[in-house]
């Protein structure tokens, strides 16, 4: 808009400013817990519920069906092998000799027997084993790494196996295995020394701050940004 435009009337329109939007605000991340604060999530954990498939139950380990059982049983032929033309011809003659081929294949029925139960009682022990052996390794392997981490946590400080101290060790160790799952033993036994630390300086009295402090940890960026 000209000057002149002020006494003719210039129906020209002005140009319009672009409206100001306000920028959003900055949001700001939440400071992380301090002291004892930081351990509350961890220390209200609950140990996972253990799956059904990776629970081991030894009375389990060798289950027969007693229906199968016996369906297998009777497709089985126990007089195979056993009742040959001979033996049946002397048992059809009956007399001394008939007697002896009875004899003869009810022992032999009873052979096949003995010997069908053992193949079934090794296949089904051989099973049994099978199934146990990946929870008894995975069993041994958790001992082990207890021990570890015991070993590292207690030998970390002396203080650790008082008998006052020893207790409440052995009820955070339990915690810091559920907090950090991939850490080695002595992570953890960091992780305990740490733990300790915090909780001894959150018992003691905080002092009151020096002018000289306050005025060191007041934050002037943001005051100036304001």
């Amino acid at each position: 808009m000209s000057f002149l435009s002020l006494f003719t009337g210039d129906k020209t329109a002005a140009p319009t400013a672009a409206p100001v939007t306000a920028a959003p605000p900055e949001q700001t991340a939440s400071p992380a817990p301090q002291g004892m604060d930081a351990y509350t999530e961890m220390m209200s954990k609950l140990a996972p519920e253990t799956k059904p498939e990776d629970r081991f139950d030894a009375s389990r380990l060798i289950e027969v069906n007693p229906e199968q059982l016996q369906s297998q049983v009777r497709s089985m032929n126990f007089m195979q092998g056993v009742a040959t033309p001979e033996l049946l011809a002397q048992v059809a003659e009956g007399g001394e000799k008939g007697v002896q081929a009875m004899l003869m294949m009810v022992n032999g029925a009873a052979q096949n027997a003995f010997a069908q139960s053992a193949l079934a009682t090794q296949k089904i022990s051989s099973e049994s084993l099978n199934r146990a052996l990946p929870h008894v390794d995975k069993r041994i392997d958790g001992m082990f790494r207890d021990k570890e981490i015991d070993k590292s946590v207690f030998g970390s400080n002396p203080m650790f196996k008082h008998p006052a101290v020893k207790p409440m060790v052995q009820a955070l160790i339990p915690q810091l295995k559920l907090q950090y799952p991939n850490a080695s033993s002595e992570e953890l036994a960091q992780a305990a020394g740490e733990y300790f630390m915090n909780f001894t300086k959150s018992l003691q009295p905080e002092t009151p701050k020096t002018p000289a402090q306050q005025d060191a940890e007041f934050d002037w960026s943001s005051w100036l940004s304001k």
